[in-house]
């Protein structure tokens, strides 16, 4: 638990005690210095508010409770000031009221609808709540959900944790986190001083030494998987090094010169983290790339959460999918994915090994490299107006692989660690145009805009591009996928949770995709972006990022949570490209006109 802050400061009371009728005679003088503590002071950036669910219902201390074991509420949303309705959040995972009691589990249950009751605060996983970036608010411990009872909107409804959904009694709006500081203050000891005088007496008096305070930040403490998945060291976190050695991708503003490029281009991922959603078949379809996908064939490739009414129609894209397991933590990759009815089967062509969602998050649903279609992906959230940095990870990107890699005469030439793969057309392919012979540049390089170039001096002028500048030089971008066609494509999440071009467009007023031959500011942004960038050559699994002093501060590890539910498997999966219905291919998606 982040415990508020404590000063203590010292209470000096300096005596002497002498006898009148004995000063002439005395030869020695004791003078002593105590230092006393003070009782400590609890000093915090407390954050008090309501919290709201969509159902527009806050949750509630009845009558101001502060005895352990009394239970928490829903009811009409009153006054922002009142004192039942007012609670805080903190970095911990706790969430408190004025009076400093926790929510907790009745008796730390973690059952399905087990009470929401107070307690006094402990380091407890049952007292950790984890507020999602879909508004629900997951209790560490159990892995369920705050809701009221039955997700009901009755005032006096009892408030319990149960099966998380995005109902609207599950989607909570809520306070920012408080902010605890810490100050320390050092008391001076106890100090002795002694005299010796001869008549007639004198008093010598010691100076204290000075007192010094000091203010530390603490740590943020837990961060949401769901929301900055894999571990800290992982490729997708990792910051750029102050080793890293730079290569010069040497590209062009415009991928082949092109104006039909796309600068920039977005390759939507489905990202399902919803593992209490209903379980949902994963059908086997030979649609691939131009056929229809809506088609399915008897293998069952995995079996995986998906809420009911999500649909993703047939198309041409890579459509690179994860899913969270029911498990809370196997991340579930498949290409291409549909889902052509609401609560019907998905179908894919192939799945990819899985991954643990608090491990390295290597491996993934893009065909060109094997890499994650979760890890380094623009989230929902991210890339919001009024920030000067962008997302604290690092990104996924797409190239013109017939121009922009080199050649190779092997698969194994055309890839680079991290990727596990090249395309299956890589040879003879990748840098057929122009002769490219930048080894350095290959699937799965890290390219990053060098610590020498001066952001400011490169007259970007939107918002958006500046994030994205900023991200590329303190964490870089892995080339994950060919555009098959002269484009320039960036990652971005598009799933249950929301949709990265949705939000762009409503945050910026313009469409993140822009054609080249009807450019705006943010493409020629982009295009300028492209100039600087370079390889970091020196990127290893010893070396991620290139090794040496990170630029930016890594991310608290991930706490995993005490319980998870048993996975459920419904048949034995494809696990690898091999074992797919049909060949896999790892055909490139046709640029949608």
């Amino acid at each position: 638990m982040t415990t508020p802050t404590t000063t203590s400061s010292g209470e000096r009371g300096p005596r002497a005690r002498r006898a009148a009728a004995a000063l002439a005679a005395l030869a020695t003088a004791v003078l002593t210095v105590v230092s006393v503590m003070a009782a400590p002071t609890a000093a915090a950036d407390t954050v008090l508010g309501q919290f709201r669910n969509a159902a527009d219902r806050c949750l509630e201390n009845p009558n101001d409770a502060t005895a352990p074991g009394s239970p928490v509420r829903i009811a009409l949303c009153g006054p922002a000031e009142a004192t039942p309705q007012r609670f805080s959040r903190w970095a911990d995972g706790s969430i408190r009221t004025p009076a400093g009691r926790c929510l907790d589990t009745s008796a730390g249950g973690s059952g399905n609808n087990t009470p929401v009751v107070l307690a006094a605060c402990s380091t407890s996983t049952s007292q950790r709540w984890t507020v999602r970036p879909d508004g629900t608010i997951l209790n560490q411990k159990a892995n369920r959900c705050l809701a009221p009872k039955g997700n009901a909107a009755a005032a006096g409804t009892a408030v319990v944790i149960t099966g998380c959904s995005t109902v609207p009694a599950q989607r909570w709006t809520v306070p920012a986190v408080s902010t605890p500081t810490t100050t320390t203050t050092t008391t001076p000891p106890t100090t002795t001083t002694t005299t010796t005088t001869t008549t007639p007496p004198t008093t010598t008096t010691t100076t204290p030494p000075t007192t010094t305070t000091t203010t530390t930040t603490p740590p943020t403490g837990a961060r949401d998987p769901l929301r900055q998945p894999f571990a800290s060291n992982s490729i997708w976190n990792m910051p750029i090094g102050s080793g890293a050695v730079y290569v010069p991708a040497n590209l062009p503003p415009l991928p082949g010169d092109s104006t039909g490029a796309r600068v920039p281009q977005i390759d939507d991922e489905p990202i399902v983290l919803t593992p209490t959603a209903p379980l949902t078949p994963i059908l086997a379809s030979s649609g691939g790339w131009g056929g229809d996908r809506c088609k399915t064939q008897s293998t069952t490739l995995a079996t995986v959460p998906i809420p009911a009414n999500y649909v993703l129609p047939s198309d041409n894209k890579n459509q690179s999918a994860s899913f969270l397991a029911a498990d809370g933590r196997t991340v579930v990759s498949t290409q291409p994915l549909a889902r052509c009815v609401a609560g019907g089967p998905a179908t894919s062509y192939v799945r990819y090994p899985d991954e643990d969602i608090y491990g390295p998050g290597v491996r993934g649903a893009h065909g060109g490299s094997g890499m994650s279609g979760l890890g380094g992906s623009i989230r929902v959230g991210e890339l919001r107006p009024g920030s000067t940095e962008g997302p604290r990870h690092t990104l996924k990107i797409n190239l013109y692989a017939r121009a922009e890699l080199a050649q190779c005469t092997t698969r194994a030439e055309c890839f680079r660690w991290p990727a596990v793969k090249s395309d299956s057309y890589a040879v003879g392919w990748y840098g057929s145009v122009g002769g490219n012979t930048n080894t350095a540049m290959r699937m799965g390089s890290l390219l990053a805009i060098p610590p020498d170039v001066d952001i400011a001096s490169l007259g970007l002028t939107t918002e958006p591009a500046r994030q994205i500048a900023w991200t590329l030089q303190n964490y870089g971008a892995y080339v994950v996928d060919d555009t098959y066609g002269p484009s320039f494509a960036l990652n971005a999440e598009n799933g249950p949770g929301g949709n990265v071009r949705t939000q762009f467009r409503s945050d910026y007023g313009m469409d993140f995709e822009v054609y080249a031959s009807s450019a705006n500011a943010w493409s020629r942004d982009l295009q300028r972006l492209r100039t600087v960038l370079a390889a970091v050559d020196n990127n290893s699994p010893t070396s991620v990022g290139g090794g040496g002093t990170p630029r930016q501060p890594l991310l608290p590890e991930l706490v995993e949570p005490a319980a998870t539910p048993a996975p459920t498997v419904a048949t034995a999966p494809a696990t690898t490209e091999s074992s797919a219905p049909v060949p896999a291919t790892s055909s490139p998606a046709v640029p949608a006109n």
